[in-house]
């Protein structure tokens, strides 16, 4: 302020001067010129945000060899969502009696760490457009699988010549490895999709430079000239043309309106890149981050085990010298047994059970023999613990990047990720009216995936779908629908009401929760592990089990999710308690189950969540006190409004007084000066030859006198000076 206020006295120039004095003088002026200010500022602000528009921020990952992490750029490659690329991993890779070479050096494919790149995506309008029938995920393109860098379905190359590089995904299903919430495979396509990675003839920045050389060919004439370029040129027909440099190279197709090769999507300057922003065109549709890497063997746990009186160091030296005898054993195909085997083994599986865990044959065979090999991969055939392997692998990857902490499989909040679902109504992501169908959430590696909410009045037929997060209701797309479900009841293990805040049971503690089957969907639905161990421990209590030792706070976590369980239910838990260890159920008869609140082991004080309002009961009061879009907008206006009305009211007001201070027009009669008591005008000062200077009224006024100069008056302040000129005179000794 200092600064400005020294500009203004000395280097501003005078307009400048008048109007920055007005607003520091005046600030109600401010709160009028406050929307013409945002008014001016805005389109910068828009213009910045309109590069961005529609451009979404995901983590893919990709299990790979240590050495060749960031060593090519990532296009016409398959990657995955977390728990996408630990499903790969366990059902293609690490099952020993599926892989061929006992003596092997490494694991399949050479595979040893797993990278995570942050990927910025934005696909072609035409592969958004829901009239071509493309669009997959709201976001993304068809699913292209690539083996060696090709493309291997026909079907998806006519895609890549008529839209151009895109960004595919494919939700995954698989009977061999279950999972509750939807997980995901994506592809990203590149320059020459159709030949193998070792065999395209350039790369794509060397395509371009070609085809930026070839812009000669269409400026030579003649043969001479030509070949000077031939290169890039070749006279044809008595003419110098572009020469077709990667003739085995996919083509862009007449349909998409462009000529060339298919570059792929990767936009230029785009690898290890996030400051480019992907346009949307076919030739610039992703850009991604450097690389983030962890190794497997710390992550499953080889690292840890003991190889003869010290630690192995990798996948090697535990298989060949692991000091636990039980690794080494394998499974027989022919006759579906255990048998012994030389090597120590990471991991295998039942045969029954390798083909489909739901599998007549495969659900005969006990949990306790389904699998052998290290702990961390054990419950291939089991959701909860593969939603727990993928939380562990995450939790990992965190502790070994030290970097910013990636998009989980269940995060939904950052980067791109908080942007709506809906893109049109009707449309997928649109719920039907009264029904618990047809959400959309990005809950669930950043991708738009449909949900839905069970116990309502009209049946969702849909049951494929996940369970929707237990907090759709309140996400941006949902928050003030009126298409809110149609609860069947307002009992929490029908589940609706959790959802809509109208849950009969209203508890903020473990103890004050009933211990039947509403207790338990409405701890479930709090998302605290402490608060469920001590409501576990208090209802096997309640039916007459004995509690043994054992891991409850991991026997609580895997009952726990970011939405309700399927098929989850406290009879199922009790019994699963007793079949772990966890209880002992030595009763003679059944003992009747409490319907009431019963005492048990109060939650730690400490713990998050032990005593806190369930969240159903949060979702009805956040609702009852928080406005609606017109209530907010309309106290933002009438707030705005009533600022403007008192800055017109002051700047009247203030240009009143200011008007009555004004001298009178040149034609209005003289009025007498009116001096303050005590004071005179002083003699009157004699006019020189020369001295005229234009009057007030635009005349030269030969009675204006001239103002002395005066070394005193010189060094008075300019406000003294000016009082002195207005009284006529100088103000010396006691005048001034």
């Amino acid at each position: 302020l200092a600064q400005a206020w020294a500009w203004l006295r000395s280097s501003a120039p005078p307009s400048q001067r008048h109007f920055t004095r007005m607003v520091l003088r005046w600030p109600p002026v401010l709160l009028l010129l406050l929307p013409h200010m945002l008014a001016v500022i805005r389109p910068a602000t828009s213009a910045k945000a309109a590069d961005e528009t529609g451009v979404l921020e995901f983590d893919f990952f990709r299990a790979m060899q240590q050495v060749g992490i960031g060593k090519w750029p990532m296009r016409n490659y398959n990657l995955a969502s977390a728990a996408g690329v630990i499903k790969y991993v366990h059902t293609e890779v690490i099952a020993e009696h599926t892989i061929s070479g006992e003596d092997r050096p490494s694991r399949k494919y050479h595979i040893d760490a797993v990278a995570r790149m942050r990927f910025r995506v934005k696909n072609p309008g035409s592969v958004l457009d829901p009239r071509n029938h493309l669009v997959t995920q709201v976001d993304f393109g068809p699913f292209v699988t690539f083996d060696s860098g090709v493309a291997t379905n026909p079907h998806t190359l006519d895609y890549i010549r008529d839209h151009g590089g895109y960004v595919g995904v494919q939700l995954q299903k698989d009977r061999r490895w279950p999972y509750s919430a939807p997980y995901f495979w994506f592809s990203v396509t590149g320059f020459c999709p159709n030949v193998r990675y070792d065999r395209v003839p350039l790369s794509r920045e060397q395509y371009d430079e070609a085809v930026r050389r070839a812009r000669v060919c269409h400026v030579v004439s003649t043969e001479s000239e030509c070949q000077l370029h031939s290169d890039v040129c070749e006279f044809v027909n008595g003419a110098c043309a572009e020469r077709d440099i990667a003739p085995e190279c996919l083509s862009y197709s007449s349909a998409s309106g462009l000529s060339g090769k298919v570059t792929g999507g990767l936009c230029p300057g785009g690898v290890e890149n996030l400051t480019v922003i992907p346009t949307g065109e076919p030739s610039c549709t992703y850009s991604y981050g450097k690389p983030e890497k962890v190794l497997l063997d710390k992550v499953v746990g080889i690292t840890a085990e003991d190889c003869g009186g010290r630690f192995c160091k990798d996948w090697l030296d535990f298989r060949h010298n692991c000091s636990n005898a039980t690794y080494r054993r394998k499974f027989d195909p022919l006759t579906n047994g255990v048998t012994p085997f030389k090597h120590c083994v990471e991991y295998d599986i039942h045969p029954f059970c390798a083909a489909d865990c739901l599998a007549a044959e495969c659900q005969v065979v006990p949990d306790s023999e389904k699998e052998l090999g290290l702990p961390y991969w054990r419950g291939q055939c089991d959701a909860r613990a593969n939603e727990l392997r993928t939380s562990k692998f995450e939790a990992a990857f965190e502790a070994d990047s030290g970097d910013t902490p990636g998009l989980s499989e269940d995060d939904d909040g950052d980067a791109g990720l908080a942007q709506s679902c809906v893109r049109e109504s009707p449309g997928i992501c649109t719920p039907a009216r009264g029904e618990g169908g047809n959400y959309c959430t990005r809950h669930w590696a950043g991708v738009c995936a449909n949900c839905y909410i069970s116990g309502t009045v009209e049946i969702w037929r849909a049951t494929q779908m996940p369970y929707c997060p237990y907090g759709i209701l309140r996400s941006e797309d949902y928050a003030f629908t009126s298409a809110r479900p149609d609860c069947r009841s307002r009992r929490a293990s029908e589940l609706c009401c959790l959802y809509t805040g109208t849950c009969d049971v209203r508890a903020s503690s473990v103890d004050s929760l009933p211990l039947d089957e509403d207790g338990f969907s409405t701890v479930a639905s709090w998302g605290n592990f402490t608060a469920m161990e001590v409501f576990l421990r208090s209802a096997a209590l309640g039916v007459g089990l004995k509690l043994s030792g054992g891991d409850f706070a991991a026997f609580a976590r895997l009952h726990l999710g970011s939405a309700p369980i399927k098929g989850a239910s406290l009879e199922r838990t009790l019994g699963r308690m007793v079949d772990v260890g966890l209880a002992i159920d030595d009763r003679t008869s059944t003992t009747p189950r409490p319907s009431t609140s019963a005492r048990g082991t109060s939650a730690q004080p400490g713990a998050p969540g032990a005593y806190a309002m369930d969240s159903a009961s949060k979702v009805a009061e956040d609702e009852k006190n928080f406005p609606t879009p017109w209530q907010a907008g309309l106290g933002i206006a009438g707030g705005l409004f009533a600022i403007s009305i008192v800055g017109v009211v002051w700047k009247v007001a203030r240009w009143n007084s200011q008007r009555k201070r004004r001298p009178p027009p040149c034609d209005a009669p003289a009025r007498r000066l009116r001096l303050p008591r005590g004071a005179h005008a002083g003699p009157p000062i004699a006019s020189e030859p020369g001295s005229e200077r234009p009057g007030r009224c635009g005349k030269f006024d030969e009675e204006a006198p001239p103002i002395p100069f005066s070394p005193a008056a010189a060094r008075r302040p300019a406000a003294t000076r000016a009082l002195g000129v207005a009284f006529g005179g100088e103000l010396d000794g006691p005048t001034a």
